[in-house]
């Protein structure tokens, strides 16, 4: 009677069986318009993008196996992948968790999902160009200056910038004098000799999360029912949810102040001053604005 039912059972799944599949990913980029029931391991520099809507990954599971791997869900809302569809995701055999191992950031109007826990360096510095002699990884969030960069103050001759993130050098322990700001939007970045202005002389590095804000915004406290991509509020007081980025202002010369907790902020971008040229906003020469700036 056991194997009888046993046959049956089998002849059950078979259907499920069948439907079952695998799919590896190395160094390559797939995109599909949904997958169901499949197992995916990608390892290596892969992305797999998944356009669909709804559920476009329906019994699936993707295994981020690199740092590199990459997920992406352009179709799908940061906070839908983070509720319903990060519980089909591993990261090198571990659940993912967000904010834990990994990082779900806004794709224009969908998501990306990267297998990046908070202390993730996303910047090494080389003494010399074209990435010889020592190097050092630098963290998000840190404010380097002399202090911070000890032997690499002023000893800075070419980086590796990896993507999904943003880097600003300058020549001024307070971040003023000759500076530039690099952003990995698209791919690594890997710049072998620096600016003439910055070779030999960087004494400042912040590095900073990237996200993929799309041209969708508004200004105001008005976002609801809107299903904006960005906003602004002539202020600095609010933060980034994840479906969404608010881009801070500083509005006059000196007001709101910039000593902030960016990583609670959320934010890539600062603009300024509003409308310098009325004497009853910003109220600032040109000169004044560009020195300020």
């Amino acid at each position: 009677m056991w194997r009888r039912a046993a046959f049956l059972i089998a002849l059950l799944l078979l259907p499920w069986l069948a439907a079952a599949q695998t799919l590896d990913l190395h160094d390559v980029i797939r995109t599909f318009a949904t997958l169901s029931n499949t197992t995916v391991t990608m390892t290596g520099r892969a992305e797999l993008r998944v356009t669909g809507t709804g559920d476009p990954i329906a019994g699936s599971v993707i295994h981020l196996n690199s740092p590199d791997a990459w997920l992406l869900l352009p179709a799908i809302a940061p906070s839908q992948v983070a509720s319903t569809f990060l519980s089909r995701v591993r990261v090198n055999g571990a659940n993912a968790v967000l904010d834990g191992n990994v990082r779900v950031v806004q794709y224009a109007q969908g998501a990306v999902v990267i297998p990046h826990a908070p202390d993730f360096s996303p910047l090494e510095v080389f003494e010399g160009r074209h990435f010889t002699g020592a190097s050092r990884k630098l963290d998000l969030f840190v404010k380097y200056n002399d202090a911070q960069l000890g032997v690499m103050t002023t000893n800075i001759g070419s980086f590796k910038l990896k993507r999904g993130y943003q880097a600003t050098f300058a020549t001024e322990e307070n971040g003023t004098g000759s500076s530039r700001n690099y952003v990995a939007q698209d791919g690594d970045l890997e710049v072998g000799r620096l600016r003439a202005s910055l070779e030999s002389g960087i004494r400042y590095v912040r590095v900073f999360p990237w996200r993929w804000t799309s041209k969708k915004g508004i200004a105001g406290n008005i976002e609801a029912n809107l299903d904006v991509d960005w906003l602004y509020n002539w202020n600095l007081d609010r933060n980034s949810p994840i479906n969404w980025e608010y881009v801070p202002i500083r509005q006059v010369r000196y007001w709101p102040p910039l000593d902030q907790d960016w990583r609670t902020r959320g934010s890539t971008h600062l603009l300024g001053y509003n409308e310098p040229d009325r004497p009853d906003q910003a109220n600032m020469s040109i000169a004044d604005a560009i020195s300020s700036w």
